[in-house]
Order: C-alpha cells, then sequence, then structure tokens
C-alpha cells in the first residue's frame, strides 16, 4: 500500500512539474498573488517571474521521479 501511495505521489509531482512547464500556470499563480484582497502588499515579492520558482519546480519534479523510481523498483524486487 506505501509503494502505491509513493508511485501515485510521485506521478502528481511530475505532473505538477510537467503542468507548471507546459502551461499558463505560473501567469495563474502570478494573478491569483497578485490579488491584494488574497494576500496584501507582501505578495510582489512572491512573484512567479523569478527563477527561484522554476528552480523549486525542478526540484519537485526531480523528487517525484525519484518517488515513482523508488517505489516501481521496491515493487518489483519484492516480487
Amino acid at each position: 500500500m506505501k509503494r502505491a501511495f509513493l508511485v501515485i505521489f510521485g506521478l502528481l509531482l511530475l505532473a505538477l512539474a510537467a503542468a507548471w512547464f507546459l502551461t499558463d500556470l505560473p501567469g495563474v499563480a502570478r494573478d491569483m498573488l497578485a490579488d491584494r484582497s488574497v494576500l496584501g502588499p507582501q505578495t510582489r515579492s512572491l512573484s512567479p517571474d523569478t527563477g527561484s520558482w522554476d528552480v523549486a519546480n525542478a526540484l519537485i519534479g526531480c523528487v517525484g521521479i525519484y518517488l515513482t523510481v523508488r517505489a516501481t523498483r521496491q515493487s518489483q524486487s519484492m516480487s
């Protein structure tokens, strides 16, 4: 059961990373953060335009790949 959870969680992280790079998700996030009624004026420093957002997203994708491969190899070695 734990292996299935890790595979599903890893694939969800991969899908999130792919959506960030392949769709307008950064623009949507920027618009949501720019809405002052939600978070206030401090959100300008959280703008997804910075490269740190892309680096964080790449890390999320790498963690997703790691979890998926690790869980898949564990299930194959147990069989």
